[in-house]
């Protein structure tokens, strides 16, 4: 049985751990033991890589992007990876992914400079600053100890370069980051966001509206004088030592030659600036929740709406080429000025990454596996996740929870009371007819290819929990009928009679006989069990999607919680391949790794927001 970690909801993509291996029935079970399928299984001590699936080459989103010449563009996202395109932005590969692993847990890409093609500078939080000499290949760390996040990066040769940061964070380097010297300024400990050089003449821009001159190719640094305060989120240089910046709370953008500014826009927020000279650029702005782009041609000025997918939030330009990209890593490519784009990021099928959430992932062997999620979108795979197709579920309703056998046979169930069966691995669905109506069925899981248990919200007198021995002809209801009625949310199927329900305030149901007699534990948490995964018959694992999850070691008769001082986040589902070693996920992209039963967990891949 195999089973890659349960899909979050809060994010519209499909990760998978492409290398998790294939089992049987999980491991030390006294009940006989299934027949294969589900979600158990897997080495996560020998895995590989975390990949993406859909949308590709990414989906973290794009925070900054710039062309290194005419068709090379290289962009870093907030998961900290980096990527780059040979064709002018029209499609995209994966440089590095998740540098900032090197330096920080969470760490996100900020900052980006490329001196040629090849010579490329990041920087992102904690003080982290990464360069590739050799166009992505490799990169080296030549991060500063700081705590603060740098905000962007600015070399003038191989050897001497700047980084600006947070809290006044200004350094300088003259042997290509072997070594970094703090610069003297007087902008104190306000925030510098930006920072750009035209010919000897450079430019840092702050909070506050803070902005300091060199002119000495940042030798020395003096503070601006300038009759605005909002504050500057990014910069860039201008022919004849001037530069342009943009700003958030009013998005007022300045042309600056020593002390002179212009007001540009009023729109909401500035997201990115791309300018040749005082006559000749590009401003990204996002105004009432919609991405603008304002192009200037010969001084006059035309704005329109992207109409893109996404919220947009950075661009790149080079002669008559311009490339976008923003949230969940969309881009874009258009030669026309804006007119006209095209993607550059592919989704599988119909599951585009701004419409669709994916709530759930199940393999039934190495090879086959389904996911669901909105809008009744059903995705399947043939090849262990490399690749997927849609399928048909016959609805539109909230698929919640799926499950396969290694038959092919399967059940998906969702929002509005649907319940859906497969028999094919995952291409098409049909609904059965279920004995009672609910407002949704949650989960739903299998012991063999004939037997199951399906959960979801109580009727007015009893529990739902169905179950099914003829491969979801007929189903009845199992459930308790004693008050409290509870919502049962979560349910785990174990050898070929034994299951647990995770339900809400924190209770868990076992039941040694497949629903003939139910015994109630108290968990320890107040929250629902959002999902709940055993491996044997002795250790298993709940998650409430809050800053707890739970765990036992006797088979449910007593549980462990597990809290914010231990949890490293929120945690939504857990999936463990033997009693030690396992992976959580949460609704705010953390993903964590707990190799001691989840008695203690560390960060595994942040940014996935």
């Amino acid at each position: 049985m195999i089973c890659p970690v349960r899909m979050l909801p809060v994010a519209a993509l499909l990760l998978l751990l492409l290398s998790l291996g294939c089992g049987g029935d999980p491991a030390g079970v006294t009940d006989d033991g299934g027949d294969g399928g589900g979600k158990n299984g897997g080495d996560l001590n020998q895995s590989g890589p975390w990949m993406w699936a859909n949308p590709t080459p990414q989906g973290d989103p794009v925070v900054r992007m710039r062309f290194a010449s005419a068709t090379t563009v290289y962009a870093v996202t907030g998961g900290g990876a980096v990527l780059k395109s040979i064709d002018a932005g029209r499609s995209w590969e994966v440089a590095y992914e998740a540098i900032a692993l090197q330096v920080a847990p969470y760490g996100g890409l900020g900052g980006l400079h490329c001196l040629d093609e090849k010579r490329v500078w990041v920087v992102g939080t904690t003080g982290q600053i990464t360069r590739t000499r050799d166009g992505g290949h490799t990169w080296s760390d030549h991060s500063i100890a700081s705590i603060r996040e740098m905000r962007d990066v600015w070399f003038i040769d191989d050897d001497r370069g700047f980084v600006v940061g947070d809290a006044g964070e200004f350094h300088r380097t003259d042997n290509g980051g072997v070594s970094w010297t703090p610069v003297a300024h007087t902008a104190g400990s306000l925030d510098l966001t930006a920072i750009v050089f035209s010919g000897t003449t450079g430019w840092v821009g702050g909070e506050d509206g803070t902005i300091l001159r060199s002119d000495d190719n940042g030798a020395t640094w003096t503070k601006v004088t300038v009759n605005w305060s909002q504050d500057i989120v990014v910069a860039d240089a201008m022919s004849g030592g001037l530069a342009v910046f943009g700003t958030k709370e009013g998005a007022t953008v300045a042309m600056i030659s020593t002390t002179a500014w212009r007001f540009l826009h009023g729109g909401d927020t500035v997201m990115d600036v791309q300018f040749e000279d005082e006559n000749n650029g590009q401003v990204l702005y996002i105004e009432n929740n919609a991405s603008y782009l304002a192009t200037r041609t010969a001084g006059i000025w035309e704005e329109h709406a992207l109409g893109l997918p996404q919220l947009i939030y950075t661009l790149a330009t080079n002669g008559g080429r311009s490339v976008v990209a923003g949230w969940n890593g969309y881009m874009a490519y258009s030669g026309d000025g804006g007119v006209t784009w095209q993607s550059g990021y592919d989704i599988t099928g119909d599951a585009n990454p701004y419409t669709t959430q994916f709530f759930d992932v199940c393999f039934g062997d190495a090879g086959n596996g389904v996911t669901v999620g909105s809008g009744g979108a059903v995705l399947y795979s043939r090849d262990g996740g490399l690749t997927w197709n849609t399928g048909n579920s016959g609805t539109g309703e909230e698929l919640l929870g799926v499950w396969l056998h290694s038959s092919g046979r399967g059940y998906a169930v969702g929002e509005g009371g649907t319940a859906l069966r497969t028999t094919d691995g995952g291409a098409t669905w049909s609904p059965m007819t279920m004995p009672v109506t609910v407002a949704r069925f949650r989960d739903v899981s299998m012991w063999d290819e004939m037997n199951a248990i399906l959960v979801g919200d109580g009727t007015s007198t009893q529990e739902t929990i169905l179950i099914t021995a003829d491969g979801g002809d007929t189903w009845v209801n199992r459930g308790p009928d004693t008050a409290p009625i509870r919502v049962s949310v979560s349910a785990w199927a174990l050898g070929t009679q034994l299951a647990y329900v995770g339900q809400g305030q924190g209770a868990v149901l076992r039941t040694p006989d497949r629903g003939q007699t139910w015994q109630e534990f108290d968990s320890g948490t107040n929250n629902a069990i959002h999902q709940i995964q055993f491996v044997n018959d002795t250790h298993g694992w709940g998650a409430t999607t809050q800053h707890d999850m739970v765990f036992t070691q006797d088979g449910g008769l007593t549980w462990t919680r597990i809290g914010p001082g231990t949890l490293p986040g929120q945690v939504s589902q857990v999936h463990f391949v033997d009693e030690n070693v396992g992976i959580a996920v949460g609704p705010t992209g953390g993903m964590f790794r707990s190799g001691d039963g989840g008695a203690s967990w560390t960060v595994l891949r942040g940014g996935l927001t």
